[in-house]
């Protein structure tokens, strides 16, 4: 999981990313927002569609999120351009 720069003592509103494995149902990176006051996940969806992404990591100006995929024996590293938020999606790499 990866939140955009902060925590709960600080915003009242997290967002951030999670990488899930894609052997069933799940698609890839979800991102989410958690609602600090009420301590509950408020959104989810998918956001990029990639195969067993494992590792994330967001840049220090929250630009560009990274991720650690594997496809059968071969893993690498994916790099997207983090415009989610503003409801644009663009991978770099």
């Amino acid at each position: 999981m990866e939140i955009f720069g902060g925590d709960c003592m600080d915003k009242t509103i997290l967002k951030g990313f999670i990488g899930t494995y894609t052997n069933t149902d799940s698609r890839g990176i979800y991102n989410f927002e958690f609602d600090c006051e009420n301590k509950v996940f408020k959104t989810h969806a998918l956001a990029y569609e990639i195969e067993k992404p494992s590792y994330l990591a967001i840049d220090k100006e929250n630009n560009i999120l990274y991720s650690v995929s594997k496809d059968k024996d071969l893993g690498g590293v994916t790099s997207w351009k983090n415009l989610l938020f503003q409801n644009k999606r663009k991978p770099i790499s």
